[in-house]
């Protein structure tokens, strides 16, 4: 399992989030610092920024989205949605909210043809795997991993025909 020999992986992680106006930026330092062309781009950013309201996110998602767009502009995109919390947290993070936050974003990418990677349904099957509230263990994140790793080939394939198409990951159990 894994994309060893189909693609270059990178990892741009934060804890600044869709509102937070350090966001654009850093994702802006993160392509110039990497000085690559993006192909595909596997993205979420939902765990973090509970003091914005979800009328805040959703007034913010838009910018967030052309920001990341901007790293790979002829490359395939794939959002995958904030996955279940165990409890809620005291932070903020509770299911209904990821749940609100989950349809806002997916309405966004949806009318931009961007596939989607359901981590909320398929981490739904397997709270049985959390580390904490939030993180799930080793084989939690081996389930994860093998959905984006699918999503990910089917994207490079697309990109390899040319389509426009957007790809949807299918939802494994």
């Amino acid at each position: 399992m894994g994309l060893d020999g189909q693609a270059n992986v990178y990892l741009f992680a934060t804890s600044a989030s869709v509102g937070d106006p350090r966001l654009p930026d850093q994702i802006r330092q993160f392509y110039a610092m990497e000085s690559v062309r993006f192909g595909v781009v596997h993205f979420n950013n939902g765990m973090h920024g509970w003091g914005y309201s979800e009328e805040q996110y959703k007034e913010a998602f838009p910018g967030f989205l052309k920001e990341v767009r901007s790293i790979a502009q002829s490359g395939r995109f794939i959002w995958a949605t904030t996955t279940p919390v165990k409890s809620d947290a005291s932070n903020g993070a509770s299911n209904p909210r990821i749940d609100a936050r989950n349809e806002i974003a997916k309405a966004f990418v949806s009318s931009r043809s961007i596939a989607v990677d359901d981590q909320h349904v398929l981490m739904s099957h397997h709270s049985d795997l959390y580390q904490d509230s939030v993180h799930f263990n080793n084989p939690g994140a081996s389930i994860q991993a093998a959905q984006v790793v699918a999503g990910v080939e089917v994207a490079l394939h697309d990109l390899s025909k040319g389509s426009a198409d957007a790809v949807k990951v299918n939802t494994r159990k």
